[in-house]
This record gives C-alpha cells, structure tokens and sequence, in this order.
C-alpha cells in the first residue's frame, strides 16, 4: 500500500486502470504533483515501495494526465 503525499511524490492517482507486470509491479499515473505539479507516471513493487518513473512537465509531453499507462507482451511501458 502507498500514500501518495503530493510534490515529487505525485498526488491525486487516476481513477484510470492501473497496469502490472509479471513480477507484481503496479504501474499507474498521478494527475498532480512531480517536479512540475502536473502529474507523474509511476511504479508501486509488491513492498509498497513507490518510483516515480516519469514526470510531466507540461510542456509538449502534456499535463494532468486523466489516463493510465499500458505494457506491451514484452513488458515495455
């Protein structure tokens, strides 16, 4: 389980469906927070441990995401 706590650590997790990988992982966005404070992609291990593997900056890569995130069958992101 992870509280997200907002800043880098990214807030307000999408209601979207969240993906996970053969090991457990969790894989899910934030429409808020990150270093920019519009939202984040992430990764939850089956510990509970939390990475922030992306953050928007809300420029050309976008902002707020209100989607989740998708692996591919060779468990690409």
């Amino acid at each position: 389980m992870h509280s997200f706590k907002g800043g880098t650590d990214g807030s307000g997790p999408s209601a979207a469906p969240l993906a996970i990988d053969a090991a457990g992982n969790i894989y899910g966005t934030t429409g808020n927070g990150g270093a920019y404070s519009v939202g984040t992609v992430y990764k939850i291990s089956p510990s509970g441990q939390e990475t922030v593997l992306y953050t928007f900056t809300g420029g050309a890569d976008g902002a707020i995401p209100g989607g989740g995130v998708v692996l591919d069958s060779a468990g690409n992101l």
